[in-house]
């Protein structure tokens, strides 16, 4: 049900990244993935929604990008809940210090299969460990 409902989302993103060959490549993270690898290689136990979840997820973000705690707090502050949601906060986060590693982005799959228009079907992220993807 929740794949459905995003899916003129998808649509839409999907005829933006076919649309501009000029425009600087988009890359798609995934917060959980991202958390793994940030975490060396180690999942995260808590449900990223529970306060141990949030908790663990600002520690890990932490080591990579001090700021974190303090900008989660900046945002829980200016939005309200209803608009926005902690654990949405939290993902964003991972995405920005996900980004801040580009273009040394590891992916998943090593070496994505690319789809009918093709755009690589892959999901990247920052991991020391990891092959650099393309």
């Amino acid at each position: 049900m929740q794949s459905w409902n995003i899916a003129p989302k998808i649509d839409e993103v999907d005829r933006f990244l076919r649309g501009d060959a000029a425009r600087p490549p988009i890359r798609e993270m995934h917060p959980e993935l991202a958390f793994w690898a940030l975490n060396g290689r180690e999942a995260l136990r808590a449900r990223k929604k529970s306060p141990a979840g949030v908790e663990a997820r600002l520690v890990v973000l932490s080591r990579h990008f001090p700021p974190a705690r303090a900008s989660y707090e900046r945002c829980l502050a200016a939005t309200a809940r209803k608009d926005v949601a902690r654990d949405d906060i939290i993902d964003a986060l991972v995405g920005a210090v996900t980004a801040r590693r580009a273009p040394a982005l590891a992916c998943f799959p090593a070496l994505p299969p690319r789809d009918v228009f093709g755009l690589p079907m892959e999901i990247v992220f920052a991991d020391p460990e990891a092959v650099v993807g393309s």
